[in-house]
């Protein structure tokens, strides 16, 4: 009430927190901790934070039980000391888990197989080798496999490789090795990946209905060039599967003429498309073929 002189106004607030006497479930609470927290009592690893565990339904009865099956709830201060309210790391569930059986005796709890101390920030690089499984990327948003440029739509467009894990695809297999993948294989245009041994070549099968290694080249065009195998290489067998100039259009006959492709004289006789691609490839041009 109102104070009509100077005096002590004193007001009673029931922030009590209880249970219904009424209730006749027992609440289900989910949570997400560190992995393998250390238990209540400070003297081993609380059972229920083990990665074993994630998943598995335990029915609590005590604050006592809570903390020694799922440890001490965590919350995370600042250099300073000073909370951080809101951060992804704090421990709110069994927070609250602990609060309930404060005033009640029963609670079936579930620990999701999420392990918040991976989230902790670090001032310092990883080093070593990662554990399998592990990954330095966003797997959601990026785009990783084959990618074949596309001069009409000016984009990276991505391609699905087939992938090949037994021999029974692939030609020539000695031991460990093979000389290729079968022509039976795949269409003109796909690409494949052979992982039936540890070298994982990429492979993409060109409009001659042959498969060809991507950055493979031509031994006899590497060594006729005058190639070392310290010196830098264009590939010719994939390389030329791949048009350098290229038309739309399906002349029947073409004048009878000389062409000089290199410094080299290539002479058209039959007066076909056939003929001059025959010519061309006749002339033996390194690293040119029609």
């Amino acid at each position: 009430m109102a104070l009509s002189s100077p005096g002590v106004d004193v007001s009673v607030i029931d922030e009590s927190f209880y249970v219904p006497a009424a209730g006749n479930t027992v609440p289900l609470i989910v949570v997400a901790t560190a992995t393998s927290k250390p238990n209540g009592s400070g003297t081993g690893t609380a059972i229920g934070t083990t990665k074993s565990n994630a998943g598995k339904v335990y029915l609590i009865t005590s604050q006592r039980e809570l903390t020694e099956t799922f440890g001490n709830p965590t919350f995370y201060t600042d250099t300073s000391n000073n909370p951080i309210h809101g951060s992804e790391l704090n421990e709110y569930g069994l927070q609250a888990a602990y609060s309930y059986l404060g005033v009640a005796n029963r609670a079936y709890m579930v620990r999701s197989d999420v392990d918040l101390g991976e989230l902790k920030g670090s001032a310092s690089a990883p080093t070593g080798a990662p554990t399998d499984g592990t990954y330095w990327f966003d797997t959601d948003d990026s785009l990783y496999g084959v990618f074949e440029w596309n001069s009409a739509t000016q984009k990276f467009t991505s391609k699905n490789p087939t992938v090949i894990n037994d021999a029974t695809s692939l030609d020539g297999v000695s031991g460990s090795t093979y000389t290729g993948i079968k022509t039976s294989v795949g269409a003109k245009g796909d690409y494949a990946v052979v992982t039936w041994n540890t070298e994982n070549k990429v492979f993409y099968k060109n409009v001659d209905n042959t498969w060809v290694q991507v950055g493979s080249y031509d031994e006899s065009a590497f060594d006729a060039a005058g190639f070392s195998t310290s010196d830098t290489f264009i590939s010719t067998t994939w390389a030329t599967s791949w048009p350098t100039v290229s038309a739309t259009l399906t002349p029947t006959t073409v004048d009878t003429a000389s062409l000089v492709i290199n410094n080299t004289q290539v002479n058209i006789v039959t007066g076909t498309v056939s003929g001059v691609a025959e010519a061309i490839n006749a002339a033996g041009i390194t690293g040119v073929g029609a």
